[in-house]
């Protein structure tokens, strides 16, 4: 038969787990927004932000520039796509390769593809892929960078 007095550790327990849910899953804790870059034949990496501050502006010294870069090989002349967190698209994007503007307007799709020629890899082995998230004044509000190099 079996005991009808419930044991003083399940409420407990209980109590602990639910009050552990509760704190965990109440505090909004946001995790920073991934851009993705893809291209056929070479696969995909996903980088997280140089810098991200998506209610007040960042400048260059906000980002922590480092030298472990991610890297993608590409193909001269074959697609890079470029597929941003929906919390960037929202803000506004801007995609740049060697400081190079690649779109007139800011962006604001998750996606974007272009493609880098011979002559892009003409000088050096790779090129800076630059993601800047920027608001309708034009300043930064964050920051990706990764390095394409010629496969």
């Amino acid at each position: 038969m079996s005991c009808s007095v419930p044991s003083p550790r399940r409420p407990m327990l209980a109590a602990l787990l639910l009050g552990a849910t509760v704190v965990l899953g109440g505090c909004g804790v946001e995790s920073e927004p991934l851009v993705t870059v893809f291209s056929p034949g070479s696969g995909s990496i996903t980088v997280a932000p140089q810098c991200w501050s998506p209610d007040a502006v960042v400048s260059e010294e906000d980002c922590e520039r480092t030298s472990n870069l991610g890297r993608l090989q590409v193909q001269p002349g074959a697609t890079i796509g470029v597929n941003v967190d929906p919390a960037i698209a929202e803000l506004g994007w801007v995609p740049t390769v060697d400081g190079r503007r690649l779109v007139a307007q800011n962006l604001d799709q998750t996606y974007y593809r272009f493609a880098l020629s011979e002559s892009d890899f003409a000088e050096a082995p790779g090129s800076a892929l630059e993601v800047y998230a920027v608001d309708d004044e034009q300043n930064t509000r964050g920051l990706w960078v990764l390095q394409l190099t010629r496969r």
